[in-house]
């Protein structure tokens, strides 16, 4: 899911600019304060003209899902390298959807780093996942 965050992030990066430039009008002057306060103007200008604006998105990628499940797991293997976490317990800590996480273990079973196998109640019902995380 990708985020356009970009007016907050511009403020942010205003915001800081406008620090550093009060920081350094504050400052004993000479010919660099002076040369550092025009920079930090022209910057300024182009950070908020909609010409030169900067676009700022916040996403994920798959890889990333992929890594932070596998690291969520391997965290929870006993000492024989399994656990049974359900797929909405992964999904709810990690604050990723179910999908995603069923995804990211398809990923992990391909590439050999995980061993999914269904467990079952007596009664012949399904129970959780169990997972062995290489």
């Amino acid at each position: 899911m990708s985020t356009n965050i970009s007016k907050q992030k511009r403020e942010e990066l205003i915001s800081k600019i406008k620090s550093v430039h009060t920081f350094i009008a504050e400052a004993e002057q000479d010919e660099n304060t002076g040369n550092l306060l025009s920079y930090l103007s022209e910057l300024e200008k182009e950070v908020k003209g909609k010409k030169y604006g900067l676009v700022f998105e916040e996403h994920r990628e798959s890889i990333d899902d992929i890594l932070e499940t596998h690291m969520y797991l391997k965290d929870r293997t006993n000492k024989d390298g399994t656990c049974y976490p359900a797929i909405g317990t992964i999904a709810k800590d990690l604050k990723l959807s179910r999908r995603t996480v069923q995804r990211a273990i398809a990923d992990l079973e391909q590439s050999g780093h995980l061993i999914k196998e269904q467990r079952w109640r007596e009664n012949g019902g399904k129970s959780s996942l169990l997972f062995t995380v290489k």
